[in-house]
């Protein structure tokens, strides 16, 4: 079923997407009272979609992957420059190019010693733990 728009009901004051765009199911408020905007989303969501680069609120992002980390008792200390950097990117969408990146600009003509302990462990930590979760 195409993506289509559901007009506000008793139960949901605001209009609403709903449907299937190549192979993406959507299903989720616009947070608009007005069709007009609930339509401009409609369609950025669908060019989202076509890009590869739809999230749904659900979705988790570095940022949530590593306060999940913490709270379970991981070690901050090399986190909040990681954090910084990713930010609410998508974990889906970090490829090892990016952590590689990351160590660059984070920390420039460092040792390969100190990207280890300060960006390759904290990242493969944060993410490691994050996808077991979402498999669970």
């Amino acid at each position: 079923m195409p993506l289509k728009l559901c007009p506000p009901d008793p139960k949901h004051p605001t209009w609403r997407v709903r449907g299937k765009y190549l192979g993406v199911k959507v299903e989720r408020s616009t947070g608009a009272r007005e069709k007009s905007i609930a339509q401009k989303l409609l369609t950025k969501w669908k060019e989202e979609i076509e890009r590869g680069c739809y999230a749904r609120p659900e979705d988790p992002t570095f940022a949530s992957a590593a306060l999940s980390y913490m709270q379970a008792g991981g070690e901050a200390t090399y986190l909040t420059p990681l954090i910084e950097h990713f930010g609410v990117k998508l974990l889906a969408q970090i490829t090892q190019a990016d952590v590689d990146a990351a160590a660059v600009t984070l920390y420039p003509g460092e040792t390969p010693a100190t990207r280890n302990r300060q960006i390759y462990t904290p990242a493969c930590l944060t993410l490691s733990r994050q996808m077991a979760a979402i498999s669970r």
